[in-house]
């Protein structure tokens, strides 16, 4: 007997293509709902992912509820989002975000961008099916959040207009782990992703804090209850066929590619692993020089192979720094876009640029931005802090001048 039609889902859309991502942080997908349906519509997000190379699934087939906190400002957990894996599909409560009109909101995994409708799955590595991971101990934690960027970090592509709101976006939307480093994709290869909607309102997630027995502390624990009972471990593992007729259909396949983590090094300015040492120079021509790479720890990163990824644009901005805050002023310099030019030996780029300085007075601060873009819209956004002082003082008697 064929199955009774509950769901009129219809499938989220979605772009071919995904921005590529450094393989050490969640791998995220935007997606935009059918006009013929609201978010109260849906209750849970499925995702699927296998590897472009041989179709095979990278999620395992099993992993019990968990929850992906949700913290405020202050760091006090107001609740979670559950999500699991089941059938080696990985399925993640849709949050409500009823009442957000302007801007962009993060909670657990999902993110939903009010000015231009979009949501936004964060795919962590540590959900991958690789080695001996125990995925039973994930910690996966993020923020609230709600800011007033018009762009989200997946949704950018090779336009340097739009690149100064992909940092706040891709910081609003972290997702923080303990030992992320033990955790990380596979590079050069693109992964299949699709997404479907379930409106199952039978099964309800909820999030308990519960006192252990013979324990002086609480836990927070994930369960997906039916009629009030929580769900037996063979039911959940059942859930994709049990529930099937709440399911939208498949999207199509948008693929994701991450690239091995992007090496940035500016001469003075970074001394010891520390970006944050600021640089002063005077009034006049400064030459700004950095070099980029794709290097990683191979003892660290063992599975990953030498990047294939390249850049191909940067742009150099330069801000005045408003006074008392992190905030950007006036901008002084502009670069344009600017074709980097690799050496295909290794792999890597440099920057040598010079910097008109002329208008700028002593005490000024100032704010150097550099935008990265590879050829697979991976966008890396660098900033660092340079003072103008004047030609008497004293750190100029006693130091280079790097103009």
């Amino acid at each position: 007997m064929a199955d009774t039609l509950v769901s009129t889902l219809y499938p989220p859309e979605i772009e071919t293509f995904q921005p590529a991502f450094e393989c050490t942080q969640p791998a995220n997908i935007t997606f935009s709902l059918s006009a013929f349906n609201s978010a109260a519509d849906i209750k849970f997000i499925h995702v699927s992912i296998v590897d472009h190379r041989n179709n095979e699934n990278v999620l395992p087939s099993f992993l019990s509820p968990q929850v992906a906190f949700t913290k405020d400002n202050e760091g006090n957990i107001i609740g979670g989002i559950v999500y699991g894996i089941s059938n080696g599909i990985l399925y993640i409560q849709m949050p409500s975000f009823t009442g957000l009109s302007h801007g962009t909101q993060t909670q657990g995994l999902v993110t939903y961008n009010a000015d231009r409708d979009k949501y936004m799955v964060s795919i962590p590595p540590q959900l991958l099916n690789y080695s001996s991971i125990d995925t039973s101990n994930l910690d996966v934690t993020t923020t609230i959040t709600t800011t007033t960027t018009e762009e989200t970090a997946s949704e950018e592509t090779d336009n340097t207009e739009n690149i100064t709101t992909q940092e706040s976006e891709s910081e609003e939307s972290e997702i923080v782990s303990n030992t992320i480093s033990q955790y990380y994709w596979r590079n050069n290869r693109y992964y299949k992703v699709q997404i479907r909607f379930d409106s199952n309102a039978e099964v309800v997630p909820e999030v308990e804090n519960q006192v252990p027995e013979d324990s002086e502390g609480s836990e927070w624990i994930a369960i997906l209850k039916h009629n009030g009972i929580a769900l037996e471990p063979l039911e959940l593992t059942n859930y994709m066929y049990t529930y099937r007729e709440y399911f939208s259909e498949w999207s199509t396949v948008t693929l994701i590619k991450p690239i091995a983590p992007m090496a940035v090094v500016f001469t003075k300015f970074d001394t010891n692993n520390d970006t944050s040492v600021g640089v002063q120079t005077v009034p006049g021509f400064f030459r700004l020089a950095a070099s980029i790479s794709f290097e990683f720890d191979k003892t660290i990163y063992t599975e990953l192979t030498d990047e294939e990824e390249h850049l191909k644009e940067y742009q150099i901005q330069v801000y005045k720094k408003l006074n008392g805050t992190d905030d950007l002023g006036d901008l002084i310099f502009d670069s344009g876009s600017i074709f980097a030019i690799p050496n295909y030996a290794d792999n890597r780029y440099g920057i040598n640029t010079i910097i008109d300085l002329n208008e700028t007075k002593p005490d000024d601060v100032l704010i150097i931005q550099v935008s990265l873009i590879t050829n697979n819209n991976y966008t890396r956004i660098e900033k660092r802090e340079l003072t103008i002082d004047d030609f008497n003082s004293e750190y100029f008697t006693s130091n280079d001048l790097y103009f």
